[in-house]
């Protein structure tokens, strides 16, 4: 489980609420119930990372200094939407980017998340874990999970001539 920046926005207008009407300090617990209650229906409410089917594709070789396109496909079998974020992991002699990235599937969609690699040495580079990050329909909580799925790209020498 991990909380949001909006989580913490709700908790510092609920600050402001409790100074503006302290009510013999009932607002805090209304204001933390509140919270509290939203945070676990986001939680209950949102996807299972466990659940998203993961499989990778691409390139397996390129040059020190070329860009070599890898892919992370994504397949939500579940009823709920999932929304969040996708980090598709490489060491950092890969030059992977973009470092994160956005996602939405639909109940029984398949997405399709593109990873560039601008390798800096030469040699074999494996992908590290594929995390995901699922926020619930409130965005307050998210539910996270990170997943081998194994893939490597073989760098060779740059060939200048």
């Amino acid at each position: 489980m991990t909380l949001t920046g909006r989580a913490a926005l709700v908790a510092f207008v609920g600050v402001v609420v409790v100074l503006l009407a302290p009510l013999g300090g009932n607002t805090v617990v209304i204001v933390l119930a509140m919270l509290t209650f939203g945070v676990l229906a986001d939680l209950v409410l949102a996807a299972s990372p466990r659940a998203i089917a993961i499989a990778r594709g691409g390139d397996t070789s390129t040059r020190v200094g070329e860009a070599a396109e890898v892919f992370v496909t994504l397949h939500n079998p579940t009823t709920r939407t999932a929304r969040g974020w996708v980090r598709d992991a490489w060491p950092p002699s890969a030059g992977a980017g973009p470092r994160t990235q956005r996602i939405a599937l639909a109940p029984g969609a398949q997405h399709r998340v593109r990873t560039t690699l601008q390798p800096t040495r030469r040699g074999e580079r494996r992908a590290a874990e594929v995390t995901l990050r699922l926020t619930g329909p409130l965005g307050l909580a998210a539910r996270q999970r990170s997943r081998r799925c194994e893939w490597s790209v073989f760098v060779l020498p740059p060939f200048s001539s």
